[in-house]
């Protein structure tokens, strides 16, 4: 039966014209397969990313013990240090729906919609590098948000989910499919700082650590997309230690993530800085913690599939609790639907796929587009991308045997 699915899911595969290449420490898992198979393996551009995320030190020089995925500093702290150190209470049972497995056909004649987001986990943070948080934060996702019992399906800011509410009245049956960001895009959210301010304050750090801070922020530069005129929109930000900051912070998520990602610097610990690794480590989901992030060594490639839901097919929404985001999209009768099996971005969004191929060869782009627009281009669930879904996770069994 293996074999028929492998041939089905390379031909389906074979109209995206992506080339891939193995890292050389790939070889051993390969060890045993003819030249042919291999060769057919190497068709399939996902591979790479499956073989990344499946060990932690194959995703290249920033891998291993001392990275956290997606970020450009190392970490103070190893990985395993984090966890000792850490204390995260699940959600219980009757706040969420029970997490359960489905397979790839019974969404068949249904539309795909990917829902890009953070990595947070949903729970209670007790305790992070071994010190007791005096307010325990909660953490609200993150890909188990549309588990919550009476919450949305998704949670996001009102201008950006209404351009997708506002689609999903054209679109047959949507089902949203979560597909996690970098593990720095937990930056934008409430949480960090919630954890951060708890274990650190700007008052540790040095005059000249504030003033390298201040300086990032403030030279902080946006590019329009529309009109290519660049901004600097924090040019007139208060110093970090200055109560003024903190409040605006509270409202300005922009500002809040340029905030975390100026103090995450190696050298300005210091000067005082926090270890930002480990308060990202901390509010992590710990399913995704070593999900490789979209980059040059894996074709920017992204996995969806660890949560799926139906959504409003009359794009209804209302204000969110979530601390974050102000607007929850509404699901439809079914709710919470399960969990698919991991599946490269390629392969589910085919339709996607093709199109930026033929206006972009270059894969730089495609996170950010399809975290920008997939909702013009909704993939229906195929036959053929049944099969190609299938031939994919045959690979990944062959390889795990």
């Amino acid at each position: 039966m293996v074999k028929p699915i492998i041939k089905g899911v390379l031909g389906a595969l074979s109209n995206l014209n992506r080339k891939t290449d193995l890292p050389k420490e790939a070889i051993p898992l390969l060890k045993g397969r003819t030249d042919e198979e291999v060769a057919n393996y190497l068709r399939i551009a996902p591979l790479n990313n499956f073989l990344i995320g499946m060990n932690r030190k194959l995703s290249g020089p920033q891998s291993g013990e001392n990275w956290f995925p997606g970020a450009n500093v190392k970490l103070g702290s190893t990985m395993s240090e984090l966890d000792e150190g850490k204390l995260f209470i699940p959600r219980s049972d009757n706040y969420e729906a029970q997490v359960r497995d489905i397979p790839i056909e019974s969404l068949q004649g249904m539309t795909a919609v990917p829902l890009v987001g953070d990595r947070t986990a949903t729970g209670t943070l007790k305790r992070i590098l071994g010190q007791d948080l005096a307010n325990p934060v909660d953490l609200q996702g993150g890909k188990n948000y549309m588990r919550g019992l009476n919450e949305g399906a998704w949670a996001s800011e009102f201008g950006a989910l209404s351009k997708l509410a506002g689609r999903l009245p054209e679109i047959e049956n949507p089902v949203g499919i979560y597909t996690p960001m970098a593990g720095t895009g937990s930056d934008f959210a409430h949480m960090t700082t919630d954890v951060l301010h708890q274990i650190w304050s700007p008052s540790q750090m040095t005059k000249e650590g504030i003033d390298t801070v201040n300086k990032v922020i403030r030279g902080t530069s946006v590019k329009s997309p529309k009109t290519k005129e660049i901004t600097y929109p924090f040019a007139n930000a208060p110093s970090i230690d200055d109560p003024k900051f903190m409040q605006l912070i509270e409202a300005n998520s922009p500002l809040r993530k340029t905030y975390v990602q100026a103090l995450d610097k190696a050298a300005l610990r210091k000067q005082g800085a926090p270890d930002m690794g480990a308060i990202r480590h901390a509010i992590t989901d710990p399913d995704l913690m070593n999900i490789s992030p979209p980059s040059k060594d894996n074709l920017y490639e992204q996995m969806m599939g660890y949560g799926v839901t139906d959504l409003s097919p009359t794009g209804a929404m209302r204000p969110s609790t979530h601390k974050t985001y102000d607007t929850d999209l509404l699901s439809g009768e079914k709710g919470y639907m399960g969990k698919l099996p991991l599946t490269p971005r390629s392969v589910l969004m085919r339709d996607w796929t093709r199109m930026r191929r033929s206006v972009a060869p270059d894969q730089y782009g495609d996170p950010r587009s399809i975290f920008t627009g997939p909702v013009k281009l909704p993939q229906v669930i195929d036959q053929e991308i049944i099969d190609a879904t299938e031939g994919y996770q045959a690979l990944v069994r062959q390889l795990q045997e």
